[in-house]
């Protein structure tokens, strides 16, 4: 198995850890997380590589359309994973008869994990870094097996997008603490990564459609509505009803 391929486990693997870890302060049990974990897993994969390749399918799939399901070679959409991710956890959710809100939070934080190590698949492959730079820490890949490899130092924009979601992935750790399964854990996360990942993509070269990528319009479509959404929650309009803690959880939330 390609590096690729192990780094990507890696990352569904802390997801799934992280959501199990905080599943109870959301008000859930670890039960809950692994009844729809696998499906949304699967999803989120699916759905990762089906925006990829609709985006990709001109330029580079449309040619020879097996190549679309070689995904050991790289190349995917971290909005395709989300959306994909939530579509299938919340139709688990609804099958299962269980809460929505505090599995969507959860699978948020799981979701962030595993960005954050699944970037490193990126770093691996060389991937989106095509943005001229003089910076220090700029990346020059020198291997003729570079994913898209350009022959000058580039912004290590895979680097600067785990460190993102790491600050992310605490601010979330914090939120759900306080106020987990009420809604502002999930919206937390929208707004907080669609502002992040709409800036980062400036630094990497992607095709534009008027005037934005595909990235960063889904960005603004997320965003905006978990933006009104968390204003909603700060002036009352919208209730913050926090479940309650299962008992190992209690003495957290009260910290």
């Amino acid at each position: 198995m390609r590096w690729y391929g192990l780094i990507i486990v890696a990352g569904i693997g802390f997801g799934w850890w992280i959501a199990r870890r905080f599943a109870r302060r959301a008000g859930i049990t670890e039960d809950a997380v692994d009844q729809i974990a696998l499906v949304a897993i699967i999803c989120g994969v699916i759905g990762t590589r089906v925006l990829h390749v609709a985006e990709e399918w001109s330029d580079n799939y449309s040619r020879d359309p097996w190549t679309a399901f070689q995904m050991w070679k790289g190349g995917g959409s971290v909005w395709g994973s989300i959306i994909g991710g939530m579509v299938g956890g919340v139709g688990m959710a609804i099958y299962y008869k269980l809460p929505k809100i505090p599995l969507l939070e959860v699978g948020s934080m799981g979701l962030i994990a595993g960005q954050m190590v699944g970037r490193m698949a990126n770093v691996v492959n060389g991937e989106h870094t095509r943005a001229p730079s003089d910076l220090p820490w700029a990346f020059l890949y020198t291997s003729p097996n570079t994913a898209n490899r350009v022959n000058f130092p580039a912004h290590p924009s895979p680097v600067y997008e785990m460190i993102l979601n790491g600050f992310i992935l605490l601010i979330l750790i914090w939120l759900v603490k306080r106020w987990g399964g009420s809604g502002v854990v999930f919206a937390g996360y929208l707004f907080l990564y669609s502002v992040g990942r709409f800036g980062l993509t400036f630094l990497r070269v992607d095709d534009y459609y008027g005037g934005l990528s595909q990235a960063q319009w889904i960005s603004v479509i997320a965003g905006v509505p978990a933006f009104i959404a968390l204003v909603l929650f700060a002036l009352g309009r919208l209730p913050l009803n926090v479940p309650p803690a299962l008992p190992d959880a209690v003495r957290d939330r009260a910290r």
